[in-house]
């Protein structure tokens, strides 16, 4: 087998897969529409072939066990008789492709009789499939969801999620040209065909971890290489479903509304965590919790926002300098809004929310039993915050008490910590640079002050953050900051730059993971560095375990970030005949407080190998 693909290169062949695929379903839409069937016609081919081939093989099993004895014995030694089954099981197991199904508040016909209008007529012209059930969440978001009752096999219930944040915040006719985006992927024949593309995605995903799981290597090799190509050559398909979605939507409404309802989306999203969420459950608001009224407050937010124009526009500006990737099937704000032939505008101000028109008489039942939902999973919640924000002042102010002078480094970090969550971004900047100013080794201190200049829009922080990257484990948060910065203000070839740095530090990670996670008979050790204290602590701790004859102890030398926390192994003789190796492991295990990742391996047991080379290079303990 050859060297494993890095991250960069995966995404690099699911990119260039993708290309392709969008290149043939602009030039050719029949020709990928053919090549996408006999795609998933393979996998289904290769599955259920396999299947029908295990299953005649267990029959011949069977056949040969009836008229031969001596057969027995060769089924056994090969262990055949045991992995056919096993093969068959994981298989039908995989075919079973389980969806769950969508929770949330169930609006019922008689009770919203202006909703389910628009409905019946959207899906009337439309020609959709027929909506069985139509779910109110907390998402500022709306959604179609196909749930499978047969999994492979199909008969799906279609439901219908609407987001109670997303209606308060739009107008009826921007509600509208929701609900028809939504409802065109149900739209004609090619709704079934794009249902069962997407079950098939699924199937193969599932299929390809289960053989993973088991250990069939030859079957999952193939699965390994058939499910992302799969995936990647689909996913052209999913994004052209969110284009002619949107086309069906400004027919079946019109273009003004559906561009409103996309600037909306992209915006409100997200400056209601920031505007309304955080402050809304800040501890430092005093409003009795019994007294809030989450969803009743946040249909005033939206009649009434206080956010300035200029803060929208720089929010609009912002999601609409964000580029089409290939992390997620729906393009970009600015591409929808082309193929629309519209500019981002700002919001137009509405006289009634979607919620106020298609809820009518029930609308203020379904807010409370919203806030009532909240409070019931949110109300403890939010009374602790309060209780915590107390104790962080009283910290505070206890540390604030003391000379600066008196104060050692740890004091200082805490202090700037506790201004930045009790007071806010900018005051503890300042804290931070001050603190930095006396101690600029400390590496996660620069690394926390770039992203706080950073989401404050000052690129400054990129000269901290360039500081931190000599830590390890700080490169990817590094770069994650990085990346989206430079996504904010449309910079494509740092996204870039910033991105494969940071995959590249992912594959680091890994590896570094599993180095740190096996100890194998060909790792080189070398003396541990354990102070004499240290040793002499541990010498006491393993004394008190009953059945150790000698203990010796080393280290493995790592080759990537050896700097970073330390590996011991720890080599143990026990006394008696037939030690039990895990019993013994065990008693060590919960005797020792070990601060570092420490192996255990056993004179003569599963590791002896390992344990050998520990006796030779390590420091016996006694």
């Amino acid at each position: 087998m050859g060297k494993p693909l890095s991250t960069t290169q995966r995404r690099e062949n699911f990119e260039r897969l993708v290309h392709e695929a969008e290149s043939l379903i602009r030039s050719h839409p029949k020709r990928y529409r053919a090549k996408l069937a006999a795609l998933a016609v393979l996998g289904y081919g290769v599955i259920f072939g396999l299947l029908g081939l295990l299953i005649a093989l267990s029959f011949r099993c069977v056949w040969l066990i009836i008229i031969s004895h001596s057969a027995i014995l060769f089924l056994l030694k090969s262990k055949l008789i045991i992995a056919l089954p096993v093969l068959i099981w994981v298989i039908l197991k995989s075919l079973w492709v389980h969806i769950p199904a969508p929770v949330g508040y169930e609006l019922k016909r008689k009770d919203f009789p202006a909703l389910f209008a628009d409905i019946d007529n959207l899906c009337s012209q439309l020609n959709t499939a027929k909506i069985e059930q139509v779910l109110l969440t907390d998402e500022f978001n709306a959604a179609i969801t196909q749930t499978p009752r047969l999994g492979v096999f199909g008969w799906h219930k279609n439901s219908l999620i609407l987001g109670l944040p997303l209606l308060l915040g739009l107008s009826p006719e921007q509600a509208r040209a929701a609900l028809a985006h939504e409802l065109g992927h149900l739209s004609g024949n090619h709704s079934r065909f794009n249902a069962w593309i997407y079950r098939v995605r699924k199937t193969w995903y599932q299929v390809s971890w289960a053989f993973e799981q088991s250990n069939a290597p030859l079957v999952g090799t193939f699965f390994n290489w058939y499910a992302p190509y799969f995936n990647a050559y689909s996913f052209a398909l999913a994004r052209a479903n969110e284009y002619e979605a949107d086309a069906i939507s400004a027919k079946m409404t019109n273009e003004d509304a559906l561009a409103q309802c996309l600037i909306a989306v992209s915006t409100y999203g997200n400056l209601l965590n920031q505007y309304y969420w955080q402050p809304f459950i800040d501890p430092s608001n005093h409003k009795e919790i019994t007294e809030q009224s989450p969803y009743g407050e946040l249909a005033q937010f939206f009649c009434q926002p206080p956010i300035s124009e200029t803060v929208i526009r720089e929010n609009i500006h912002r999601a609409y300098t964000l580029s089409t990737h290939h992390d997620d099937t729906h393009p970009s704000t600015k591409d929808r809004l082309a193929a629309l032939h519209k500019s981002p505008e700002i919001l137009a101000p509405m006289e009634k929310s979607a919620a106020q028109v298609w809820f009518g008489n029930a609308y203020q039942q379904v807010l409370t039993d919203f806030d009532q939902e909240w409070m019931s999973r949110n109300g403890l919640d939010v009374k602790e915050r309060v209780l915590q924000r107390q104790k962080l002042l009283a910290e505070l102010a206890e540390l604030q008490a003391h000379n600066s002078d008196d104060l050692n480094q740890a004091q200082q970090l805490r202090i700037a910590d506790l201004i930045t969550h009790l007071h806010g971004l900018l005051k503890g900047m300042e804290l931070y640079k001050t603190y930095l100013a006396q101690y600029p080794d400390d590496l996660e201190a620069h690394c926390y002050l770039g992203q706080l200049k950073l989401q404050n829009h000052d690129e400054t922080g990129m000269e901290h953050l360039l500081l931190a990257m000599q830590q390890f484990s700080l490169v990817l948060p590094v770069c994650e900051a990085a990346y989206h910065y430079y996504e904010t203000l449309g910079n494509k070839a740092e996204c870039l730059h910033w991105r494969e740095r940071g995959e590249a530090q992912l594959d680091l990670q890994t590896q570094a993971y599993h180095e740190r996670n096996q100890v194998l008979s060909h790792d080189r050790l070398v003396p541990c560095e354990l102070s004499e204290e240290v040793q002499e602590q541990l010498r006491q701790q393993l004394l008190q375990i009953k059945n150790l004859k000698h203990v010796w102890i080393c280290k493995k030398q790592l080759e990537i970030a050896p700097e970073e926390s330390p590996v011991n192994v720890l080599a143990y003789q026990a006394n008696g005949w037939f030690p039990d190796e895990k019993k013994l492991t065990k008693n060590i295990i919960d005797g020792v407080g070990f601060e570092i990742t420490t192996f255990l391996v056993m004179k003569g047991g599963a590791a002896k190998a390992v344990a050998s080379q520990v006796m030779q290079k390590g420091t016996q303990l006694f």
